[in-house]
């Protein structure tokens, strides 16, 4: 599922930055894997699937143009571009693997032409538009339908649907002039928000395919609202502007779907927006200070508060985390870092709370002890390692002694 981010493609030169480690806070513990290049000097991560494979753009070599990317087990491939275009961006990836996303040209001249793509069967293939100069698809549920937004001939964005390569025009539903398509999940319902220039503030809505709900944003011209994904247990998440203060990370429940839920935003920041909700309805996105300096930090909904993921960085680790675009259903989170030398993309993976659970039947004991008994000896990344340094011995004994019991 794609959140944008509001990150260009060039903020400082980078050179590339490698770095990998753990880190405890709280009760929540991730591994950090920095994803890597094409070779050019910055990456960055919009969407994610439960087989952990990762889309973005990343710069390449000699261009001032990023390209598109699919990175899984640890190596980043280059999707290209459409025929004739400058850049490439993916957004969206399914856990078939297709990729949804937008090309571009006369991006160096200012216009930024776009145009939505599919890419499976390592092919990029072009989705019709509206008529407009640009399209983008945003997201793909498991059926292969694409939620996104197309220009039409009257320069006016609409919320649009391609199935089976046929674009659906579904925001004639709207009471506004403009409306954007940013999530869909696989009962083909679709969240966004809807906008007339000059004339309010944004509402979030829903669509199922065939009535339109005006989900939030209505009360005042300032009650601003954004939905930005939702998931299969009909839980959205994004932004709204709340009487209690500026935007904030905002949720909607389906059994209250009109009323959002004010999620808040970290202590002393300004405001929040959750970009994408997994099925634990445990969400992502990022909190804004602006005073006295304007900074981004990563955040994590766990279902009961949100954190700084920047809490859970290891102790070396060059910058912070500025923005979490993606969390999938085992729980890994696509975040973005700004560093010493630019933006890199980062994939966090929820370390075992019970490591020493072997046969993983949520309970530490002889049977796990045993497990190390069998193992004893020198081994090269087995489970039974348990701190990893390459031989099973009394210390892995030990550990499984140190947690002996139930999991917590």
């Amino acid at each position: 599922m794609y959140r944008p981010t509001q990150i260009p493609f060039a903020w400082a030169a980078c050179a590339l930055l490698a770095t990998a480690g753990a880190a405890v806070a709280d009760d929540h513990s991730f591994t950090f894997t920095e994803l890597g290049t094409l070779g050019g000097s910055q990456a960055v991560a919009f969407g994610l699937n439960d087989n952990r494979q990762v889309v973005g753009w990343a710069l390449v070599p000699g261009s001032m143009f990023p390209h598109a990317f699919l990175w899984e087990d640890g190596v980043m491939r280059d999707l290209g571009i459409l025929d004739g275009d400058e850049q490439s961006t993916a957004l969206a990836i399914n856990n078939d693997g297709v990729i949804v996303g937008i090309s571009e040209y006369d991006a160096g001249g200012g216009y930024m032409i776009t145009t939505a793509f599919v890419y499976s069967n390592d092919h990029m293939t072009a989705l019709p538009g509206l008529g407009g100069n640009w399209a983008r698809a945003a997201a793909i549920n498991s059926s292969g339908i694409i939620a996104g937004m197309a220009e039409n001939t009257y320069f006016k964005e609409q919320a649009v649907i391609w199935d089976s390569g046929n674009i659906v025009e579904i925001g004639q539903h709207s009471t506004q002039q403009y409306q954007r398509a940013y999530g869909i999940n696989d009962a083909g319902i679709t969240v966004g928000w809807e906008y007339t220039p000059m004339m309010g503030a944004n509402d979030a809505f829903m669509f199922d395919g065939s009535h339109w709900t005006v989900i939030g944003g209505t009360d005042s011209d300032l009650q601003n609202a954004e939905a930005w994904d939702i998931n299969e247990n009909n839980v959205v998440v994004g932004l709204c502007n709340f009487p209690e203060g500026l935007c904030t990370a905002a949720m909607w429940l389906p059994e209250n779907p009109t009323e959002p839920i004010n999620l808040g935003t970290l202590p002393g920041y300004d405001d929040g927006q959750l970009f994408s909700v997994n099925n634990s309805n445990h969400a992502v996105g990022f909190a804004m200070m602006y005073f006295p300096v304007e900074i981004c930090h990563a955040i994590l909904y766990d279902g009961a508060v949100l954190h700084d993921l920047n809490d859970f960085l290891p102790a070396d680790f060059d910058g912070y985390l500025w923005d979490a675009m993606g969390i999938n259903d085992n729980g890994d989170i696509i975040a973005v870092a700004l560093t010493s030398t630019g933006w890199s993309a980062y994939l966090l993976t929820p370390e075992e709370s019970c490591p020493a659970d072997l046969n993983d039947d949520d309970v530490v004991d002889i049977d796990d002890l045993f497990a190390v008994l069998g193992a004893w000896g020198t081994c090269d990344d087995c489970p039974e390692d348990l701190n990893d340094d390459g031989v099973v011995d009394i210390d892995d004994l030990f550990a499984v002694l140190g947690e002996w019991g139930p999991c917590p």
